[in-house]
């Protein structure tokens, strides 16, 4: 009797760590729809920040945040396109890039800490404009 109740509590406690866990590191699902892409993401024509679409807004709100890419901290700013350029050239082999879409070379995922309105969509749009050769 006493291995029964023993069993049925490590299988409930254990069920509960799994329903616990959060996203907490910004890894988001596999995006489903054509090419990967979340149904309805418009990832065409980027740029830095010349014309209607531009990833400047997207880096200036999940990027260049306190603690992160900011004139002043450690890491590298990115608060000008002139300070990320280095970074983001080079297409699939910019540092930039290995970074966010690399498992293999990333430290831990990018955003470190996520801001409101970053999804998979947001990071497919940095993924295009970077294929793209990052234009400014």
């Amino acid at each position: 009797m006493r291995n029964k109740i023993f069993v049925a509590i490590a299988l409930l406690s254990s069920i509960l760590a799994i329903n616990s866990c959060v996203n907490k590191e910004g890894i988001l699902p596999v995006a489903t729809g054509p090419a990967g892409l979340p149904p309805g993401c418009d990832t065409a024509g980027y740029t830095y920040s010349s014309g209607s679409k531009t990833i400047q807004a997207i880096i200036n709100a999940q990027c260049a945040v306190v603690g992160c890419h900011t004139p002043g901290d450690p890491g590298k700013p990115f608060t000008t396109y002139g300070k990320m350029s280095i970074y983001v050239s080079g297409g699939a082999s910019s540092q930039f890039y290995q970074i966010m879409f690399n498992p293999a070379t990333q430290y831990y995922p990018m955003p470190k800490t996520p801001q409101a309105g970053w999804d998979s969509c947001t990071k497919y749009k940095i993924k295009a404009w970077l294929l793209a050769g990052a234009p400014q």
